[in-house]
């Protein structure tokens, strides 16, 4: 009896534990309001990895994604500005659409916007820090 009772604390210590990892990891689910808040601002990439390997950010090529409040989108690299693209948010899938290709958001907080974006070599994963 008192084996079971021993297995039985231990299996409710471990399921609380995974619970808790769980818990503390997750992303708090945002309203759909409280996501576009966070993604209108300017943001910087700082890493990227397409197909589970890590592309090195050189120094002089600093890449900015900045999403407007009104729909507009602008993508900015090495001094190139196209600001006549659109972007549009599906919060059921939270996907943000730009130049027709689709880019998950794996996490977003105030100083952290994480991308996923499927293509040919697999998925890319475009981590960004806000830099306004």
């Amino acid at each position: 009896m008192q084996k079971q009772t021993t297995l039985f604390i231990s299996i409710t210590l471990l399921f609380f534990t995974v619970l808790q990892a769980t818990a503390q990891t997750k992303q708090p689910q945002l309203s759909e309001q409280e996501t576009k808040a966070l993604l209108c601002h300017k943001w910087q990439a700082v890493s990227l990895t397409v197909g589970g390997k890590k592309i090195p950010m050189e120094k002089d090529d600093v890449y900015y994604l900045t999403f407007f409040v009104n729909g507009r989108f602008l993508d900015s690299q090495e001094g190139d500005i196209n600001d006549n693209e659109r972007w549009t948010y599906n919060h059921s899938t939270q996907t943000i659409i730009t130049s027709n290709m689709p880019k998950k958001i794996a996490r977003i907080t105030d100083t952290e916007l994480v991308l996923r974006i499927k293509n040919k070599q697999g998925v890319a994963v475009l981590t960004l820090k806000r830099v306004d």
